[in-house]
């Protein structure tokens, strides 16, 4: 009887997320080449950004450690990362991630991005990351949602501020970028905003 109190449903994974010009979805075995391409061709733009560790191992066989586990991660419902298509020609253009899924009292998680600089400044970003927060609010009943960005990503301010998330401070030496641990300022946007 006790037993069946910390069992927990396996959580459904994440359906195809459609929006107007682009679409999220989970990573399939058939995105490894485009992966590669994309993360080697923008390896210079995204690593002022990044994690140190999102920019290594990009090859077939980093792309097949890293799907494995993010798909683990998915069935057991603490992170979900989505790939970014164009609609009109099914082009991979980014990948957001939302994890750090907390259930119980928090209902929260952070999100994460990445763009392929060459379309960049296009708002494509800000729409991936407001059709993810309605999945995440509307349909996972998820309550609060953060993002850190470094202060001088000013582009990643703005996709968050026109998505209705709100600065909320200075986490300090909150990742690990470019080998250095940087502050990052924290955005969040509640359910019911």
């Amino acid at each position: 009887m006790l037993a069946s109190l910390w069992k927990r449903p396996k959580p459904d994974l994440p359906p195809r997320l459609d929006a107007a010009r682009i679409y999220l979805r989970l990573p399939e075995s058939r995105d490894a080449e485009a992966w590669v391409e994309q993360i080697s061709r923008n390896s210079d733009f995204l690593r002022p950004w990044s994690p140190s560790a999102a920019l290594r191992q990009v090859s077939r066989h980093g792309f097949t450690a890293r799907r494995a586990l993010w798909q683990y991660d998915s069935h057991q419902g603490c992170a979900h990362v989505f790939f970014i298509f164009r609609q009109n020609d099914d082009a991979l253009l980014g990948g957001i991630t939302l994890g750090n899924i907390i259930r119980g009292a928090g209902q929260m998680a952070t999100l994460g991005y990445w763009l392929d600089g060459a379309v960049k400044g296009q708002g494509l970003m800000t729409e991936a990351v407001g059709r993810l927060c309605t999945y995440a609010h509307h349909d996972m009943g998820l309550h609060r949602l953060q993002a850190g960005c470094l202060p001088e990503n000013r582009a990643s301010h703005r996709v968050l501020e026109k998505n209705g998330f709100h600065a909320e401070g200075i986490a300090r030496g909150y990742v690990k970028i470019n080998g250095v641990w940087r502050d990052h300022v924290i955005f969040s946007k509640l359910a019911d905003e």
